[in-house]
């Protein structure tokens, strides 16, 4: 939950990034970085705002927000998304 909580505050300060600004800037893990991000965006924490052939530009969702700013460390989170059978 840390690197989660990390991230988000990171995208709460700066707006918008890359997960490799994410990286960089914050010293975690490149793997890490992606696939919290992707996670994140399943879970309606993130969302991609631009995308090019192979990066995305990140921005927090009020979902994210009041995760953070609650400090909850235990959440219950739906899918945004769910594959069908």
């Amino acid at each position: 939950m840390a690197v989660v909580r990390s991230i988000l505050g990171y995208l709460a300060e700066k707006e918008v990034a890359m997960p490799i600004q994410v990286e960089r800037d914050l010293k975690i893990s490149r793997y890490l970085v992606f696939g919290s991000m992707i996670i994140m965006e399943e879970l309606g924490l993130v969302k991609p705002v631009a995308k090019r052939a192979n990066w995305k530009l990140y921005k927090i969702t009020e979902k994210g927000r009041e995760l953070l700013e609650k400090g909850k460390t235990v959440i219950e989170l739906e899918p945004t998304s769910q594959e069908h059978s």
